[in-house]
């Protein structure tokens, strides 16, 4: 691994590690405070974390920790043995659904936040009651498409010219590195009847993701709308801070979904190898930008997160009295 290769991995690395912190940090931050800190808003932000984490380690493992894995490497073996074929078409289907799963979320928070402007009393109640059972639908309703790539073989291959483990998916029509190409020249017999073009993988994700995407631009602009006819307290009550998180989301995730379409587009050359190779960066930020914001944003965690770290003074001070005696 070169020093340009180990870089690109290490740093996000590094920043990952601090972010996933971040994220258990405020959860604990989160729970410990119900009392406080109860509303919609974080019940929500608990669940979708949970996902992002899931989604950062899937992601992590089929598409960065293998591109600097040699045949030669201590941690070679998780890929090389990885020889159960529900693990690796999970891991497949699963990076399809939790693109799903991610902006069907941020569409649901942004119409919390929207529907808890205007109508507070009785938008707040109803999300506290409902938040839970509707995000787990939502979890559950993309694996009406998604269930079709587990009828798919997925194969870990070992790639000559780069020096890395990669991913082959029947399901993507091409490959982007020419060892995998060729690989796939050479032995058709073990996909020839589960091949699906890239267009069709992302049939019903595509449009899923324009949609939502500018669904929950939409909603969040329309909710910065709404603030100015609230007054400072129903402004206090609503978390108005919220609304600027969820908006930065759905900005980076209509990135995500301009890459994604490109990527269709345009499935060969060098344009796609680049977003092979960025993509996993651009999830990073899909996934792990959320406690940030809300540490920066919402004064109220960011002071209970910091007093976490702060020495307590135990210091005793030692209160002398004397007693004055009267001699005769």
């Amino acid at each position: 691994m070169d020093l340009a290769d180990a870089l690109k991995f290490y740093i996000p690395l590094f920043y990952s590690a601090l972010l996933i912190l971040l994220y258990f940090l405020t959860f604990y931050v989160i729970v410990r405070h119900w009392k406080t800190e109860k509303s919609s808003f974080f019940m929500m932000y608990i669940f979708e974390g949970v996902m992002n984490i899931c989604t950062y380690f899937m992601v992590f493992y089929s598409k960065k920790l293998n591109t600097v894995t040699s045949e030669t490497s201590p941690l070679a073996f998780l890929y090389r043995d990885m020889d159960i074929d529900f693990l690796k078409n999970f891991l497949t289907c699963m990076s399809y659904h939790m693109a799903f799963v991610q902006y069907i979320n941020t569409s649901l928070i942004s119409t919390n936040r929207y529907t808890v402007l205007r109508f507070l009393q009785r938008a707040e109640p109803f999300w506290k009651k409902f938040a839970l059972p509707i995000m787990i639908l939502a979890f559950l309703v993309p694996f009406v498409d998604t269930h079709r790539y587990f009828s798919l073989q997925t194969e870990i291959i070992f790639n000559e010219e780069s020096g890395s483990y990669e991913f082959v998916e029947p399901m993507v029509g091409v490959i982007f590195f020419s060892s995998a190409k060729l690989y796939f020249q050479q032995d058709l017999s073990f996909h020839k009847n589960s091949f699906q073009p890239l267009e069709d993988c992302f049939k019903y994700l595509n449009p899923t993701m324009i949609f939502c995407s500018v669904y929950s631009v939409g909603m969040n602009f329309a909710s910065r709308m709404n603030l100015r006819t609230l007054n400072s307290h129903v402004r206090s009550k609503a978390s108005t801070n919220f609304i600027v998180i969820t908006l930065f989301t759905s900005i980076t995730q209509v990135l995500g979904c301009f890459l994604s379409i490109i990527r269709v587009k345009w499935p060969t050359g060098q344009i796609a190898k680049l977003l092979a190779e960025y993509l996993p960066f651009v999830s990073d930020g899909l996934t792990l930008m959320q406690p940030l914001l809300l540490f920066v944003l919402t004064s109220s965690i960011r002071g209970k997160v910091i007093a976490m770290f702060k020495r307590k003074d135990t210091s005793v001070v030692h209160v002398i009295r004397s007693a004055s005696r009267n001699s005769n």
